[in-house]
């Protein structure tokens, strides 16, 4: 006698992520429920993504600022869903390299400044204004000669490798002088003081990373 086994056919799933107002989300993930096979969404929002059958696989959408959701597959080959908006707040949230993460996970290895911070600082050198306000950040001025009065910046102490500053990144783009920036134009400032956190810079984040947000509109908001 022989037995023939059948395996059942995989199946294809589409369909798209938008958020509450129904704009498209590119760059969504959308992942199998306990594994770690997924896709993301195009411009449009739209995906496709093969599963095996099953009568109990779970699709997780996900995207930074929206809160995650799961949809059970069945028998459906089309799956659009709408995000909500998360209802964590901003200043729990602080920028880690390429994303984000909870402000408690990451309290040792990262100190962030917001710009109602900075402007209580009487100095427009964004250096200058710095300077004692996050933890780990040492600024040395050796100069008060106008033009010149910028400051030197270390984390964990000016006794980093060779005496180097930070690796600096402005909105993602390096930058070897910030001096120049109004206090006024920056959204946040993060600093990454832990290997952890600076492993994904490779050596040029072997003295640390700063990174520096700048200010951005916000939606809903009233023109002063």
């Amino acid at each position: 006698m022989v037995t023939i086994n059948i395996m059942a056919q995989p199946m294809k799933i589409s369909g798209y992520v938008k958020d509450a107002d129904g704009n498209p989300i590119p760059g969504a993930n959308v992942i199998i429920k306990g594994t770690t096979t997924g896709t993301i969404t195009d411009f449009n929002g739209y995906y496709e993504i093969t599963v095996p059958r099953s009568d109990n696989n779970l699709l997780v959408f996900s995207f930074i600022g929206m809160e995650s959701r799961e949809e059970m597959i069945g028998d459906r080959t089309v799956i659009d869903v709408n995000l909500a908006e998360s209802k964590i707040e901003l200043d729990e949230v602080v920028i880690v390299a390429y994303g984000s993460q909870k402000k408690i996970a990451v309290t040792g290895a990262v100190s962030t400044i917001q710009t109602k911070d900075l402007q209580q600082s009487s100095s427009a050198n964004l250096t200058n204004a710095l300077a004692g306000r996050l933890s780990g950040l040492t600024a040395i001025q050796t100069s008060g000669q106008p033009g010149n009065d910028d400051a030197r910046l270390y984390l964990r102490g000016a006794g980093t490798l060779n005496g180097q500053s930070p690796l600096i990144l402005v909105d993602g783009v390096p930058r070897p002088d910030i001096a120049s920036i109004d206090p006024n134009e920056v959204g946040s400032i993060s600093i990454l003081k832990d290997a952890s956190a600076t492993a994904v810079f490779g050596v040029r984040g072997a003295n640390g990373v700063i990174l520096i947000t700048t200010s951005r509109g916000e939606k809903n908001q009233k023109p002063a």
